[in-house]
């Protein structure tokens, strides 16, 4: 059997993606031709991006709004001149947080008016424990290049998968309905057989 020293959680990333990407390959429907190699490389790279960047945003706004930006059509300032535009998208998103939500967090939509930018802006309320939580999903925030880079994804992602989309690795498939789960599957798979040892950093040795 072969070993590989791993030195750090980014190295560890790297090399699962890397074992996971081998001999694998996404169909987006049964007859479309294999996504595999560079393309496929890039996506898992640019998704995998994205969710530390969803990461580091999680003290700014609720980890549930961020995750499901993924999912969502891009929301422009264009369209916060519209005030229906900007209630109705953030009403959906609400709508499927309630719907997720275990019990802890309920949310609830309204818009506001952004007189220096004349727009309409969307307003999230979380309220926790009977205390609540406002966020504003601001002009500058759409503006953002990290919105800019999570929307963009979400265009690709979005639009991706068609009925009947299965991911292969080695001689197995696996019928998916979405990206992350297609890239869960390829890692758990290059997983297989493969055990982990952890060794002890300096500063937690025996004196």
């Amino acid at each position: 059997s072969q070993e590989q020293y791993i030195k750090d959680d980014e190295a560890m990333e790297q090399y699962q993606v890397a074992l996971a990407l081998e001999n694998a390959s996404l169909f987006v429907n049964p007859d479309a031709p294999a996504m595999h190699g560079e393309s496929l490389e890039k996506l898992v790279k640019e998704y995998n991006g994205v969710i530390k960047l969803i990461q580091r945003m999680k003290r700014r706004y609720p980890a549930a709004l961020l995750n499901e930006l993924l999912y969502q059509p891009r929301l422009s300032v264009d369209d916060l001149r519209d005030e229906w535009a900007a209630k109705q998208w953030v009403e959906n998103i609400v709508e499927i947080l309630n719907r997720k939500s275990t019990g802890e967090s309920h949310y609830q939509a309204s818009c506001r008016l952004d007189e220096e930018h004349q727009v309409w802006v969307p307003e999230l309320v979380v309220r926790t424990h009977g205390v609540d939580y406002k966020y504003l999903v601001s002009y500058d925030f759409l503006n953002s290049k990290e919105y800019g880079r999570i929307a963009s994804l979400s265009e690709t992602l979005n639009d991706l998968l068609d009925e009947g989309a299965y991911v292969k690795r080695g001689e197995r498939t696996q019928a998916v309905e979405s990206f992350e789960q297609a890239l869960n599957w390829l890692i758990k798979e290059s997983t297989r057989g493969v055990s982990r040892q952890r060794y002890k950093g300096l500063g937690e040795m025996n004196p």
